[in-house]
């Protein structure tokens, strides 16, 4: 019998008891500024690698006047989409210990991104981020 114990990699323990599941990597990904964007503009945006998956924990937007926004991102092969509604400018961050997206990860290979449904009007400013985490 051997009373060695197996070193425990504490990162991932972290991770799996935050969020339900192992995570090689959780990041943030924010957009440059944009001014008066045009619309369906990707704010940020992040591609999900070949092979893996993508989960959404969390977003970013601020934006100087009202407008609608998407999250998007393609799971199953079918498009999705969370809309986000600004009555008025302002910013908003949001993260969850649930994925947002759970039960419907982004598509290996496909692009997850925040984009703007309305144009910016002359002198407004955006900025978007998203949280990823890749298993």
């Amino acid at each position: 019998m051997s009373d060695i114990i197996s070193p425990i990699d504490y990162a991932k323990l972290r991770n799996v008891i935050r969020f339900g599941r192992i995570l090689s990597s959780l990041i943030w990904i924010y957009g440059s500024l944009a001014s008066a964007p045009a619309a369906n503009t990707a704010l940020a945006s992040y591609s999900v690698p070949a092979g893996r998956q993508g989960f959404i924990y969390g977003y970013f937007i601020s934006a100087s006047e009202a407008n609608q926004f998407e999250l998007r991102w393609r799971s199953g092969g079918v498009s999705r989409a969370i809309r986000i509604v600004f009555g008025g400018g302002g910013t908003v961050h949001a993260a969850s210990l649930v994925a947002i997206n759970e039960g419907l990860p982004a598509d290996p290979g496909t692009t997850i991104s925040i984009v703007n449904v309305n144009a910016g009007a002359a002198g407004s400013v955006y900025q978007a981020g998203l949280l990823i985490g890749i298993p």
